[in-house]
């Protein structure tokens, strides 16, 4: 029996997958659903706050992968299956993502499928890359198909799959499909396969045709390739024959080979030097003894341990009943963190407050119902670094998307989206009584990345923005709201006033709910807020943000 986790928000959608399956010769599989909060998306944060919550709640002796099967009802232990697939849609990239970074989750996943999914930057790509490597070498099942749609303030499926395929050396992509309503691309090596489609004008269309259109029968390919131990119809992959003696065989590297002669130490993916290259003179001259063809067509003895070494390693041990080298790195690379400013550590610098842009977003509603708001509440946008990136929210905020804040903040400006006196969708049932600003960054940074140069210089702005705000409206005191303060508003008021992030208002509605609280304070102004409540999905601005620093920046500009 092979368990199949799709990652995804649509129940309905089982059957659909599961007739795919078995078109696709598959028999012997369990489907199971695996989402943050059942009928909601959910945001990349969802999936990755899931998986510290499955984490928090295995033993000591259970695995990332064996909880999440579990929280997804599998019938029977993870051990018991013979195959595990995940299949991520959307934001569960993130989901992927954390099962990779665990060593023992990532050795016990066999194929990863993803369904335009991936929106990660290139720092953060070491874990898919590196089960990636494992694909093309015929050990794990990657499939990836991307969409060609841009959203603009963080990097697309596109970008990220062009990204893994080039740090996988894979070949360009090649037009399998070209017709004037379908178009695919395909780029595949060993058992790692990126398609790119593209099937509609609408972004939206586009996107959710993942999940409705092709993504059924995409995972059903990759099931049975996985299965089949080869991509689509190919043939598995066998030891070489002898190849006849009018085939050209590899040329003598090492002089005459003596099978008595024990071979050089094995090297394993990523050593360089002398022992790398012997080990590869070894490879070819006992391949040549067998009147094989050159296990390494491609770069030779380059005394590089790459993919085509390791491929040809695998297979030579693989013939002789042995496993892996002892050597093998099995967990995922770590991830380089940025370097530091030159004023890491140190208070940032009071600078002035930039001049505005406006640009006015799709989704607001004019005025506020009670006159005048009470607070602030801080938000990360989850976008890449960059010193367009204010603007390219504000751009991206003037369509009727249906979420709009007051500005958003990068490294050297501010770009509104909607006035003071108007309500910005941002928060439900904190809409009305706060205003809300985005910063470019994410709520996964540490207190050191949020030290680099980008983020001191996007800081700076923040707390000329804040005290621009605090010093207009005095009834706003400079101070930091937790969750039980959104609970516990001072008598007569809906709110309290101060500066919170989504964090705390996610946190304050869930408690409200786990205690009861069908109507806390907050929601008696925005009662369509109990639904989107008690799914609250965020957990920005993040445990790394500096509220210290950036309050004694406030102070000091309110001071002058």
């Amino acid at each position: 029996m092979n368990l199949i986790i799709l990652a995804l928000n649509n129940t309905t959608m089982l059957p659909r997958y599961a007739a795919a399956l078995k078109a696709a010769g598959v028999r012997k599989f369990e489907l199971r659903i695996a989402n943050p909060y059942p009928g909601d998306p959910g945001m990349s944060q969802a999936f990755r706050l899931l998986a510290n919550r499955i984490r928090k709640a295995a033993s000591d002796d259970e695995t990332l992968l064996e909880q999440l099967a579990k929280y997804a009802k599998a019938s029977r232990p993870l051990a018991e299956y013979e195959r595990v697939i995940l299949v991520g849609f959307s934001a569960a990239y993130a989901l992927a993502e954390e099962i990779l970074l665990n060593p023992e989750s990532a050795e016990q996943l066999d194929a990863l499928v993803w369904l335009d999914s991936g929106h990660s930057a290139d720092d953060r790509l070491d874990p898919i890359v590196w089960f990636g490597e494992r694909a093309v070498d015929g050990e794990k099942v990657l499939f990836i198909r991307h969409t060609d749609v841009d959203p603009v303030v963080y990097p697309s499926t596109g970008d990220v799959a062009a990204v893994i395929r080039e740090r996988l050396d894979m070949p360009e992509p090649v037009d399998v499909i070209a017709e004037e309503d379908r178009a695919v691309t395909r780029s595949q090596l060993g058992l790692c396969r990126i398609d790119g489609i593209n099937l509609h004008v609408s972004p939206t269309k586009e996107h959710s045709a993942a999940l409705t259109e092709w993504g059924d029968e995409f995972t059903a390919s990759a099931v049975a390739a996985l299965l089949a131990g080869c991509p689509d119809d190919e043939a598995p992959a066998s030891e070489p024959e002898p190849a006849p003696a009018s085939l050209p065989r590899s040329e003598p590297s090492a002089g005459a080979f003596d099978p008595e002669t024990p071979p050089p130490a094995i090297t394993v993916r990523g050593d360089r030097g002398p022992a790398v290259k012997a080990w590869q003179l070894y490879l070819q001259a006992e391949a040549q003894h067998r009147g094989a063809l050159d296990p390494l067509p491609r770069f030779g003895a380059d005394a590089d341990h790459g993919t085509e070494t390791e491929a040809a390693t695998v297979a030579w041990l693989k013939a002789r009943g042995f496993a892996r080298p002892a050597g093998q790195p099995l967990r995922p690379r770590t991830i380089k963190p940025k370097p530091p400013s030159a004023d890491a550590g140190k208070p940032l610098r009071v600078v002035p407050l930039p001049a505005g842009k406006y640009s006015q977003a799709g989704s607001y509603t004019r005025g506020r119902r009670y006159g005048r708001f009470l607070g602030i509440m801080l938000h990360t946008a989850e976008t890449l670094e960059h010193n367009e990136g204010a603007e390219r929210l504000g751009s991206w905020a003037t369509g009727k998307i249906g979420v709009s804040w007051r500005g958003a903040v990068d490294s050297d400006s501010v770009v509104y989206s909607v006035h003071e006196d108007d309500t910005s969708y941002t928060c439900p049932g904190l809409n009305e009584l706060y205003l809300h600003f985005e910063i470019c960054g994410t709520a996964l940074q540490s207190g050191d990345q949020w030290d680099d140069e980008f983020s001191r210089s996007t800081l700076e702005i923040l707390s000329a923005v804040i005290a621009d705000v605090l010093r207009r409206n005095p009834h706003i005191p400079l101070k930091r709201l937790t969750a039980e303060d959104l609970l516990n508003p001072p008598k007569g008021q809906l709110v309290p006033s101060g500066i919170c992030d989504h964090l705390a208002g996610s946190v304050a509605g869930q408690l409200a709910r786990k205690r009861g609280l069908k109507r806390a304070p907050w929601w008696r102004a925005d009662r369509r807020s109990n639904q989107g409540w008690a799914h609250s999905t965020h957990a920005d601005v993040g445990k790394g943000f500096p509220w210290d620093l950036v309050f004694d920046c406030v102070r000091r500009h309110l001071a002058q």
